[in-house]
């Protein structure tokens, strides 16, 4: 008999801002992600998001570099399954990027849309 391997599910409460093409315009929304694992992540937003769309989310990291420099994760995937305001999406890429100084009155760049997503990596 085979094992399975069990995906952890991490509960947490994170900001999340997202990004995906829509018809002919880029749209974007926010939202709170409420669940995260090491292959995709859910949240909750007001954003219409469309099934199978590119969505790419970048969340504030609530653990600063040492220093007080903020983190932001960005994740790109494809919006898997939804509900009325719950999304699921897959993490096929993900990047740590600095986002200023905590303290700082700036706030988050938007995240970039990914055009293609070459290989999966997981995430650590």
């Amino acid at each position: 008999m085979e094992e399975q391997s069990v995906k952890r599910r991490f509960p947490i409460e994170l900001p999340v801002t997202l990004t995906w093409q829509a018809e002919r315009s880029r749209k974007t929304g926010s939202g709170t992600v409420v669940e995260i694992a090491s292959d995709n992540l859910l949240f909750l937003s007001e954003a219409g998001l469309p099934p199978s769309a590119i969505v790419t989310a970048a969340i504030a990291w609530p653990v600063p570099l040492e220093g007080g420099c903020r983190l932001q994760l960005v994740v790109t995937g494809a919006a898997l399954q939804s509900g009325e305001h719950t999304f699921q999406m897959r993490i096929d890429q993900y990047v740590f990027r600095t986002a200023g100084r905590t303290g700082a009155a700036t706030a988050l760049p938007p995240p970039v849309l990914a055009p293609e997503i070459p290989q999966r990596r997981p995430l650590v």
